[in-house]
């Protein structure tokens, strides 16, 4: 879960783990160098954390997407939305299924899947994307009418 190797918004982010390929963890080294900020854009505070997941690319009617999920490695999150790299581009506005690994202890230990709207993608260096996806808040089941409801126009 993307909650597994994350320190809290004051902590600094954990070391991207050795046994990431070594281009993975270039990119990581180099998106965690300080830029100057004239100001702070962010609404609420990040929390840097890093693990892996697959973007999963759902079909009208449950049908199975010929497209494979896309690894990608997760750089930190807020309430709301997760930032990633990946080596797929990802269409901004398409609706995804983010897929974690079950918690460390979790009674099913099947993946966890989050709907998600892709927000960015932006080519970085060479052939490495970074992105946010938010969350798609669940629909809420619909209205029940009750009795009356039924017979009222």
């Amino acid at each position: 879960m993307i909650t597994a190797n994350c320190p809290s918004p004051s902590e600094p982010a954990p070391p991207v783990p050795a046994d990431w390929p070594l281009e993975v963890r270039a990119v990581f080294e180099a998106l965690s160098r300080p830029a100057p900020v004239e100001r702070e854009r962010r609404a609420k505070p990040r929390t840097p954390c890093r693990g892996t997941a697959r973007v999963r690319f759902p079909t009208p009617g449950q049908q199975p997407s010929s497209k494979p999920p896309a690894p990608i490695y997760l750089r930190d999150f807020c309430p709301g939305a997760v930032s990633f790299l990946t080596q797929t581009w990802l269409t901004p506005e398409l609706l995804v299924d983010l897929e974690m690994p079950a918690a460390d202890g979790a009674c099913d230990g099947a993946p966890k899947l989050v709907r998600c709207r892709v927000h960015r993608c932006r080519q970085f260096r060479g052939d490495w994307f970074e992105g946010v996806l938010r969350v798609v808040p669940a629909e809420p089941p619909p209205a029940r009418k009750g009795l009356w409801g039924l017979f009222s126009r």
